[in-house]
């Protein structure tokens, strides 16, 4: 399903009901990666700051009625 970086009206598949999507911030390998990269070309310090912050993290999208996984927006 195709999904924003922001909240969601859709009507969820699993339960059937009109919900505002919970979207969740979540790391993946493309964020190790840039955290990698950074702290290899001496840039260690900010490396965490990645993980910190949602330009480098996908987003989840979940029911929060039913918690049923609906897509995710990969940035």
């Amino acid at each position: 399903m195709n999904v924003g970086p922001e909240s969601t009206r859709l009507v969820c598949p699993n339960c059937q009901m009109e919900v505002m999507t919970k979207a969740t911030a979540i790391t993946t390998t493309k964020t190790h990666l840039i955290a990698i990269l950074m702290c290899l070309f001496c840039c260690w310090i900010c490396a965490p700051v990645v993980y910190c912050t949602d330009c480098a993290r996908s987003i989840e999208h979940t029911c929060p009625s039913c918690n049923n996984y609906i897509g995710t927006y990969d940035r």
